[in-house]
């Protein structure tokens, strides 16, 4: 699809699935017909189009066109999907989607997403400021839409949530409260 329609960014519907191979969530492809770079850059930034990497492929050409995005730092665990296609979404002449299901991501407990102690969430919520506050950075230079930011921001504020939740969820919060003071 991507070769046909001339795409730099091409996607595909996924599932992700959990470590016993049930499904847990169906991402959709929002796009069936091809977006010109600048539908599909603003799609991106205002939430419409997923942030992730795994569902999608890139052209060699807009891969390495963006010397900001080769020099992300790769020591950087989670949120580097969505700083990275801060930068290449705005780079993009065209994107494409496909509705079929061509990915299967499989939610590991003991992942670099999941897992970890108080010390890992700790690192993560450092990748989540450093990733946001680069990608703010390039996206208040590149989009003249101020609702656009304020959206790259919920979606922040949502990920930090998400993590804390999640590391919540797997730890007794009053041994926690002690372990913090």
């Amino acid at each position: 699809e991507a070769i046909t329609t001339g795409s730099d960014i091409g996607e595909c519907r996924a599932v992700e699935l959990s470590e016993e191979g049930r499904p847990i969530r169906f991402n959709r492809a929002m796009y069936t017909q091809p977006a010109d770079g600048a539908e599909a850059s603003q799609a991106f930034f205002n939430g419409s189009l997923r942030n992730v990497l795994w569902n999608k492929l890139y052209s060699r050409e807009l891969w390495f066109t963006s010397r900001d995005h080769n020099d992300i730092d790769v020591g950087l665990t989670v949120t580097e999907d969505t700083l990275r296609n801060t930068f290449l979404f705005p780079r993009a002449r065209r994107y494409s989607a496909v509705e079929e299901c061509l990915y299967f991501y499989c939610r590991r407990g003991n992942s670099v997403v999941k897992g970890g102690n108080l010390e890992r969430l700790r690192a993560k919520l450092d990748d989540i400021s450093t990733s946001y506050t680069r990608s703010r950075t390039h996206a208040r230079d590149v989009l003249a839409d101020r609702h656009a930011l304020l959206k790259l921001e919920a979606r922040r504020c949502n990920d930090i949530a998400w993590y804390v939740n999640e590391f919540l969820a797997r730890n007794d919060a009053d041994s926690l409260f002690y372990d913090l003071l």
